[in-house]
Formats: structure tokens, sequence, C-alpha cells
């Protein structure tokens, strides 16, 4: 998608804890690389918080400026979206390694902007489904 490297999304309970972390990756350990930087779970919770897409060339340039040690592996281009439903943060979704080198445009935005919309939707509906399931057990 985009051009991107690689890609995933995250999602969170209503609590805020961490539900689920589906990636679709360039290579096998691409992605567990990713999972055991050192300061990866403040860079998530951060991430959490957010309302506005970010995109970036550089994402250990990004990571510093959090006060959090970068990483030179961390230097890629790098585009995130938050996924909100009724204004409270569901999951976030996020893209890198655009493809040579370029840094992710508008368009690719846009995109994802549509895609968090239908996705805030889709994991309300599964929350409720999982209540009303817990409610008749």
């Amino acid at each position: 998608m985009a051009g991107a490297g690689f890609g995933g999304i995250t999602t969170w309970e209503s609590s805020g804890q961490s539900l689920d972390f589906v990636s679709d990756c360039s290579s096998p350990g691409e992605c567990d690389h990713f999972l055991q930087l050192t300061n990866a779970i403040e860079l998530w919770d951060n991430l959490r918080e957010a309302t506005q897409p970010l995109r970036l060339k550089d994402l250990s340039a990004h990571v510093a400026s959090l006060d959090l040690p970068g990483r030179s592996s961390m230097k890629r281009s790098f585009m995130g979206m938050p996924i909100r439903h009724q204004g409270a943060p569901a999951g976030y979704f996020f893209l890198f390694d655009k493809e040579a080198g370029q840094e992710f445009t508008d368009e690719d935005e846009g995109i994802m902007t549509l895609l968090a919309a239908q996705a805030g939707a889709a994991i309300a509906n599964g929350r409720k489904y999982q209540e009303g399931m817990q409610a008749i057990s």
C-alpha cells in the first residue's frame, strides 16, 4: 500500500491496553526488529495519543525529539494514522519505507484517512459484538 516497504495496524482496548499488532513486513525479521526496539512501548504510547496523521522523512529524528534514544536502523520514512471512533483512540495504522527513499504524499495520507475512518467503525462494531456476547454468557 502506498509503495511502503512494510506496515501494519495496532489496536487498543477501550481501556487503552494494547490489544493486537498485525503487520506485513518485507522480511521475517523486520517486524521482530521493530518490536524489540529499546523504546518501542514508549513510542507506541506516544502514537496512541495522536489525533493527527504523522508523516516523517526520518523516524529516528522524531524518536529523538521525544527524548527517546534514536536508532540508526529507524532512519526511514514513516506515515502513521490514528484510528479513532467517536473521539476515542481505537488503534493506529503505520507504514514504513516508501519506495525509492521517497516521502509519503498527501494522496497516501488521504487514502489512510479513509481507511482509518472505516477501521474505527469496524473496531467499534467488533467491541459492541464482544460486549453483547459476554452479556449473553
